[in-house]
């Protein structure tokens, strides 16, 4: 699985989620050699995480809540591209 991180990305339709790993983001960051970024969301509190793309086609973001650690890893991708690709073939990608 080839991937890169990006600092940035702008969703073209709503954010939605795929899956909940059981695992701490900044376990997976470290483990890619990742940057892991801190922010805050209204009404959500302090989040950290990161943004990747993978293969040609897929972006994925990680983040887990600073507030509700015992929650897990969220993994979230872009409305449009779960409704393209379908939950199956993103998983896959992310999970070969």
């Amino acid at each position: 699985m080839e991937f890169v991180q990006l600092e940035s990305y702008k969703c073209t339709a709503e954010i939605a989620p795929v899956c909940v790993l059981n695992a701490k983001v900044g376990e997976v960051a470290a483990r890619l050699s990742l940057t892991l970024h801190n922010w805050m969301e209204d009404g959500l509190g302090r989040h950290h995480g990161f943004i990747l793309r993978v293969g040609e086609r897929l972006v994925v973001r990680l983040r887990e809540s600073l507030e509700k650690e015992d929650f897990g890893t969220e993994v979230e991708v872009d409305g449009a591209m779960l409704r393209s690709m379908g939950v199956e073939s993103i998983l896959e990608l992310l999970m070969p």
